[in-house]
């Protein structure tokens, strides 16, 4: 180990001849000694960047087609509260959110094919903030554009699949460390959808401590994987649940609202307060659990896509980050967009099927014909209208027409 690791003053001119594996053993144990000025560099070279200064901004992104999602993004902005809670001057939050806005359009601009979803801006916030004392704004973009192809893409694709595949880890952490935590929120018969937003957040919009969400990002990078986010949570929800439980048996006496929405409310709640000092231990025991239960060894891992970030490009650090990004990144979220746009392997066998493709053709004209035909019924004869609706249900409520019928629509893979 070097010896600046013991240092009790970390210069930047240290740091930037460190060795990668050096400030990645810094991040984990001295972290909470690290101040703004020494993440503006460690961030960029632990994201992979190039040391090389890349100038001014290009600005080729503004005369690029609009994306789908900049009136969400520019809502989404001027809402936010993250600027005030950073501890920013009131006079600097209206240029910062017109910067934040800029640095998320520009990526969705210049990659189309990512979605934006809610609280992607409390990413960029953090990160926008961390390295303003930098000064190079396409740096902050690279590290932004980087950050976001490596850990975030799982959660800007058009659906939610593949983020809410990841929250099953949540639970299943839990019940390997904590079987009686487990028990008591009845977490098996539960959809973990209360780590929703902790988890494709990276905990941004849940702790409001900008200090203690420093130190989270600085385990991401020295891990290279967002897969610490998901032990951190676990430890907190762990080293935490005298408080919520206590609220959830209060509430529980009221007998107004079920137990799974007690939980739920409860625990989409208990990060809101937590401090420096609670995330600093929860990241000390989270490296414990990774240690003891790493992410391949949890089923929910194993389940998860091949293209998943948690796979390729933001899994525990195993050598050159540089690499990792260079060969794995693009090509990964290549292989995924294509795999986004292919039918389902059973809709492609029944469209192979010539009797199946006839049924589907018929099923459709009829579909078509019968929504022709109650419109004009129901705007020249509603009474009939109402009387034909009525003999209609009856007739699929006595037969088994309407199981064949579902049963017909889940062969295609509809709702």
């Amino acid at each position: 180990m070097s010896s600046f690791l013991q240092d009790a003053v970390i210069t930047e001119s240290v740091l930037v001849g460190a060795s990668l594996s050096d400030i990645q053993r810094l991040c984990k144990a001295r972290s909470r000694l690290l101040n703004s000025t020494e993440r503006t560099v460690i961030w960029p070279k632990l994201a992979g960047l190039p040391d090389e200064v890349y100038g001014e901004v290009d600005e080729g992104w503004r005369t690029q087609p609009c994306h789908r999602d900049e009136d969400q993004v520019m809502l989404d902005v001027q809402r936010t509260q993250f600027l005030v809670r950073s501890g920013l001057q009131t006079k600097d939050n209206e240029k910062y959110r017109e910067e934040l806005n800029d640095l998320i359009v520009r990526l969705l601009r210049e990659h189309p094919t990512l979605s934006y979803y809610q609280g992607l801006h409390d990413i960029a916030a953090l990160i926008l903030i961390v390295l303003k004392d930098r000064d190079e704004p396409e740096v902050t973009y690279k590290f932004f554009e980087m950050f976001s192809f490596c850990h975030l893409r799982d959660f800007m694709m058009p659906d939610l699949t593949m983020s809410t595949q990841m929250l099953n880890m949540v639970p299943e952490c839990i019940s390997l460390v904590d079987r009686q935590l487990y028990d008591e929120l009845s977490l098996e018969s539960m959809k973990p959808f209360f780590c929703l937003s902790p988890i494709i957040t990276l905990l941004t919009h849940d702790i409001k401590n900008f200090s203690s969400l420093c130190l989270i990002f600085d385990q991401v990078l020295a891990c290279g994987s967002i897969g610490i986010v998901v032990y951190i949570y676990v430890a907190l929800m762990i080293n935490q649940q005298d408080k919520y439980l206590e609220k959830i048996r209060l509430m529980e006496q009221e007998d107004m609202f079920s137990r799974e929405d007690l939980v739920h409310n409860a625990l989409s709640k208990f990060l809101m307060d937590v401090s420096l000092d609670d995330v600093e231990l929860a990241i000390a025991d989270s490296y414990k659990i990774l240690e003891k239960w790493p992410l391949e060894k949890l089923k929910s891992f194993k389940r998860l896509r091949k293209w998943s970030v948690m796979k390729t490009t933001s899994k525990v650090y195993v050598g050159d980050i540089r690499k990792l990004v260079q060969f794995r990144a693009e090509t990964d979220f290549d292989k995924l967009m294509k795999k986004q746009m292919m039918p389902s392997p059973m809709i492609v066998k029944l469209l192979m099927n010539e009797k199946n493709h006839r049924l589907i053709k018929i099923s459709l004209s009829v579909g078509i014909i019968s929504i022709v035909l109650s419109i004009l019924l129901n705007k020249h004869h509603p009474q009939r209208y109402t009387a034909l609706c009525q003999t209609v249900s009856s007739w699929l409520v006595n037969t088994n027409h309407a199981g064949k019928l579902h049963s017909f629509l889940d062969g295609l893979g509809l709702p």
